[in-house]
């Protein structure tokens, strides 16, 4: 779990400094910084899974509109993010990228190291990029660098570890980074691979794509494999709880190893293919799916996921972020103010954009106790002053 976050001239977001819980419900009127927030981790994911080069790209068109726009051209964008390890200590991914040329940009430093005592100083190297050389080390007790390899300048160096066994401490970590994801709330092209039939994969471990190009090899798992048989019921009464039509679903075999969705209906004779599904009902099915197999994740990120959804809807997902946030880690961002009166006030992450510098902290907790006899949480949202500052 990730327990704290520093970032420094990263879009509009100049400093920051946030601690996180296992559930983060993020606010904030638009063009307050949100999803700039949601971008960093969508950045390294990427990053870690394929290329950091192409991530920058994709998310914000190259390194100019990655840095403050405020920010002097020498500034450099610059990560920590502390989080709890499954062995001893909290790790500490620290990174820092500047420019190089005229809109190019080079990674400067980066560094993987385990602090093993709160509030202590010392701490244990597993990784440092510095100068165009990557230093590795495997654990604690050793003295000397275990390897140097040649730094590739515009890559992350943590994910040029290839011998993962050897190195358990950057193994973690890079596993970690790799499952940042940001679901999107499944726009167009999203229902159009959902609506599409789909080859039939083993998916290892259980996780929804964000494009949805995977779904219907997850509900196959869930319907023919005996260990998920409690959750595909679930998911099969959530279904049926919102849409009165449906009774169970069916993944009808197409063509060779592809599969789609369909569902039983409760009065009519024929199968419902998923062409003829609402774009709510998908997008609704995503997010429980993704949900229900949130212990096959270390971190969840969703953007607006009330998009397309009935208040009814807006309830069951609620129960299910609640629970999924037991064992995985959720940042949720939304506009929904029946969402939002669904949580406490410390799980709230407030965005502001101040001077063009997006601030996000929690809110005021004297401050919104004195308006909760009176007010819902939503309610307080729609008078954003009673929350902000």
């Amino acid at each position: 779990m990730i327990r704290r976050i520093k970032l420094e001239n990263f879009r509009s977001i100049q400093s920051l400094d946030l601690e996180l819980r296992p559930l983060n419900v993020l606010i904030g009127r638009n063009g307050s910084g949100k999803s700039n927030f949601l971008s960093f981790f969508q950045i390294l994911g990427d990053g870690v899974r394929e290329s950091l080069n192409p991530a920058i790209i994709n998310e914000v068109r190259g390194f100019g509109y990655l840095r403050h726009i405020n920010s002097p051209i020498s500034d450099s964008v610059v990560w920590e993010v502390e989080f709890s390890s499954d062995n001893d200590g909290n790790l500490f991914y620290q990174g820092e990228i500047g420019v190089s040329g005229a809109a190019g940009y080079t990674m400067k430093s980066e560094k993987l190291s385990r602090v093993y005592e709160k509030n202590s100083t010392a701490s244990h190297k597993y990784l440092e990029v510095h100068n165009g050389i990557v230093r590795l080390l495997t654990d604690q007790n050793a003295d000397k660098d275990d390897a140097l390899l040649d730094n590739l300048d515009q890559e992350l160096g943590i994910a040029q570890i290839r011998n993962q066994a050897r190195y358990p401490a950057l193994s973690e970590a890079l596993n970690y980074i790799r499952s940042w994801e940001v679901f999107n709330g499944f726009g167009e092209q999203e229902l159009k691979n959902i609506r599409s039939p789909q080859t039939l994969n083993v998916v290892q471990p259980l996780q929804l794509m964000p494009d949805g190009s995977n779904l219907v090899s997850l509900l196959w798992e869930l319907a023919n494999q005996p260990r998920y048989e409690v959750a595909y019921e679930r998911l099969n009464e959530i279904m049926r709880s919102v849409f009165p039509e449906f009774k169970q679903f069916d993944l009808p075999i197409v063509a060779g190893a592809q599969a789609s969705i369909a569902f039983r209906s409760a009065t009519l004779k024929d199968s419902v293919p998923a062409f003829f599904m609402s774009d709510g009902q998908l997008r609704f099915l995503g997010l429980v799916v993704l949900l229900l197999l949130s212990d096959e994740s270390d971190l969840i990120l969703i953007d607006e996921p009330e998009i397309g959804m009935h208040p009814k809807m807006i309830d069951i997902f609620v129960e299910l972020l609640k629970e999924a946030s037991n064992s995985t880690q959720i940042i949720v961002s939304t506009h929904s103010p029946q969402l939002i009166s669904a949580f406490k006030p410390q799980d709230l992450l407030i965005a502001e954009n101040i001077d063009g510098n997006t601030r996000i902290d929690r809110p005021n907790l004297d401050k919104v106790n004195r308006w909760l006899d009176r007010y819902t949480m939503g309610e307080l949202w729609t008078k954003t002053t009673m929350l902000e500052g």
